[in-house]
């Protein structure tokens, strides 16, 4: 992995980011989407955030943040040979709440074209992509307890006609350190 901190020292001026580019590769034998199987299973990667918007002074981490990330992988072996994601990160949206985090992201997963060609000489429904929406919001109540609640909407889960989702969870967090 390959990676530049951009304005992360105290003192820097500029906006923070993050910058990364990376190579992986597993080395068990894989099963293809054909038959049979194949050695080894490269991917490359990337992924990005910068803020582009501070509120308050150098060394602030409250502001507007966006990010993305991609994933390639072989199209013959891989359940989703092209994936990405990005959106929004606002940290301290309201004055009185600074570190609380409100986020909006997209998630899409385009699945594998062999795939789709072996679910469709078998007589099954072919996956084609998924897409999620997704908004939440990070409630630090204190330096160690924090609640997120989440929205998500799932365009055409599983890939396939599925009707689309609508999903509400949360989560709920205690820090020891």
């Amino acid at each position: 992995e390959w990676c530049a901190l951009v304005n992360q020292e105290k003192g820097d001026h500029g906006m923070p980011g993050n910058y990364k580019a990376g190579f992986y590769y597993l080395t068990g034998s894989e099963p293809v989407f054909s038959g049979g199987s194949q050695k080894g299973d490269p991917g490359f990667y990337f992924l990005l955030d910068q803020m582009v918007y501070r509120q308050g002074g150098p060394g602030s981490d409250q502001g507007l943040t966006p990010f993305i990330s991609l994933l390639f992988q072989p199209k013959n072996r891989n359940l989703f040979p092209f994936f990405a994601n990005g959106g929004l990160v606002y940290k301290g949206i309201f004055p009185s709440r600074p570190r609380d985090t409100a986020s909006f992201g997209v998630v899409y997963g385009q699945y594998s074209s062999d795939l789709r060609s072996q679910q469709k000489k078998q007589g099954k429904p072919a996956q084609a992509a998924e897409t999620v929406l997704e908004l939440n919001y990070w409630v630090q109540l204190n330096n160690w307890f924090y609640i997120v609640p989440d929205m998500q909407y799932i365009i055409r889960p599983k890939g396939t006609n599925t009707p689309n989702a609508f999903v509400i969870g949360f989560q709920i967090g205690l820090d020891q350190w």
